[in-house]
């Protein structure tokens, strides 16, 4: 399996909302991993964060859904489980 580089797949993710006016999700992600304390601790918070989207703002997880599948799959090949 090829490895994935996760600030390609983190940009792609802030250049969609970017482009779709929806920056005040990007400032809640940056919220998310700003309280972590290992840089694990921000993966899990972001990918959790990313995984809200489909319930509280589905047209943004439509939007970068294939980032957040992407992000997930990063965080599996380096042990981590995002619940």
């Amino acid at each position: 399996m090829k490895p994935i580089d996760i600030n390609i797949v983190y940009t792609e993710i802030i250049e969609k909302l970017k482009a779709s006016n929806n920056t005040h999700i990007i400032t809640e992600l940056e919220k998310s991993s700003a309280v972590a304390v290992t840089g694990s601790e921000a993966l899990m918070n972001q990918a959790s964060f990313l995984m809200s989207l489909r319930q509280s703002n589905p047209s943004a997880f439509n939007l970068i859904e294939a980032q957040i599948g992407n992000y997930l799959k990063y965080c599996r090949q380096n042990g981590l489980v995002i619940r």
